[in-house]
């Protein structure tokens, strides 16, 4: 994941790793059904956000950021879930990101 995120990112990739909590290992998400993140925005309102296996490490989801997500400057608290075959789901810590304001530049005439 990007070190900072500001006000109206776009493309930055959120990326978490899922581990089984009882060995530390990662689960590979080759098989999973549904992958996404529970999302609270500042405001408190939730949102669903899609995430794939990453390409470079069957063990992470990825998510990237689209057009409107990172609306809001503040904390965005987010959930990993995990979707597998026979009904299991299993779920992450809840974690926090921090978005920045953008600073305010004027457009070039």
């Amino acid at each position: 994941m990007a070190a900072k995120l500001y006000q109206n990112d776009v493309g930055v990739i959120i990326r978490r790793k899922v581990t089984d909590r009882e060995t530390g290992l990662g689960v590979n998400l080759s098989n999973a059904t549904e992958l996404r993140y529970l999302v609270e925005e500042p405001d408190t309102t939730p949102k669903i956000w899609t995430a794939v296996v990453s390409p470079t490490d069957p063990t992470k989801m990825d998510h990237t950021v689209a057009a409107g997500e990172l609306h809001f400057r503040g904390k965005f608290r987010l959930q990993a879930v995990v979707s597998l075959p026979g009904g299991v789901e299993l779920s992450g810590e809840v974690e926090s990101i921090e978005v920045g304001q953008r600073l305010k530049v004027p457009a070039p005439a």
